[in-house]
Order: C-alpha cells, then sequence, then structure tokens
C-alpha cells in the first residue's frame, strides 16, 4: 500500500472529503488527482460522483455494519464523528483487530470510538477481479527423471517407470 497524502493544493476540499479520498487513493494505490472530486455538499463516499468512478473501475465501496468494533485482514477507510476531536476525517484501517494504518490529515491519534461509518472497497464482480489464469505452455516438453519419496524429508529415489494415480500422485510419493 502506496501511503497517499492530502496536497497542499487540495484547499478547496474540506478536510471530511480529501481525508476519505486520500484514504480511497492509498487503497487502489492511484495517485490523489486521479481520484473523482465529489461536487461540493456531496458525501464523498455515497455520493454519485466517487461510487459512480469506482464502478467504472469495476470496484464499490461497501458500508461496514458495526465499524468501532469491525476487524478485517485488509484495509478499509473509517470517517469519524463530525463532533470528533481533531476534526472529521477519514482514516485508513487494517487488521483482526483493526487499527490505524494511514491517517492522511496526519493528526496525532484516531480513537475506535470516534469511529462513525466505515466502508470496504469491494470488486463488483468478483470473478473480475481475479488475477488472469497463466497460459499453459504450448511448448513439448521431456522427462529427465522420476524420482520418488517415501515421505517428506526422505531420500529421494530414482524409478525407470512410475505408476501415476489420477488425484493421488505417483505411486510410492
Amino acid at each position: 500500500m502506496r501511503e497517499v497524502t492530502i496536497p497542499p493544493d487540495a484547499d478547496s476540499v474540506p478536510l471530511a472529503a480529501a481525508s476519505f479520498l486520500a484514504c480511497l487513493a492509498t487503497i487502489i494505490e492511484s495517485p490523489f488527482e486521479a481520484i473523482a472530486r465529489p461536487a461540493r455538499g456531496e458525501d464523498a463516499a455515497t455520493g454519485w460522483t466517487v461510487t459512480r468512478w469506482l464502478g467504472g473501475l469495476g470496484l464499490g465501496l461497501a458500508a461496514v455494519a458495526n465499524p468501532s468494533s469491525f476487524s478485517w485482514p485488509g484495509p478499509w477507510i473509517a470517517r469519524s464523528h463530525p463532533d470528533s476531536p481533531g476534526a472529521a476525517r477519514s482514516v485508513v484501517m487494517f487488521g483482526v483487530p483493526s487499527g490505524v494504518v494511514w491517517d492522511p490529515a496526519r493528526h496525532d491519534e484516531f480513537q475506535s470510538d470516534w469511529i462513525a461509518d466505515g466502508f470496504l472497497v469491494a470488486a463488483a464482480d468478483i470473478a473480475l477481479a481475479r488475477p488472469a489464469r497463466p497460459v499453459a505452455p504450448a511448448t513439448a516438453g521431456s522427462v529427465d527423471a522420476i524420482c520418488v519419496a517415501g515421505s517428506a524429508g526422505e531420500p529421494a529415489r530414482t524409478l525407470d517407470a512410475v505408476r501415476a494415480i489420477g488425484g493421488h500422485g505417483l505411486e510410492g510419493d
């Protein structure tokens, strides 16, 4: 994950929106400038602009139920209550239990009881989000040796021939 800061020229974007956009940019590893900017007064997480832009990338935001106690082994975005100390802002959370791993506003602390809501960045279609399967080699190969071992750690022995058992492997290996 590449940590994205709020650029100095983002003064026209309120801190609550700018920190959310920086968290989103951090999670999808994109420059801040590439993230769609919500219209004035539009919620960066639930408004049309950012969610439609994410949809074009095959991504979406999924709201987290009970975000103050949420644990996830991947990154997610937590937003603080508007009246929280240090101003309303978003941070990237990570882990089980979840904790702050990146605060683009660079404030000193962020406590879990300040969390108002949370969002996961999710693939719109998991099958499309998976890495492409490697193409099987199209060249001919050759067998140089057949070696088997009775169990892990035992020395392997070379055979002239062996019987392959479907779903199990080589006989004696």
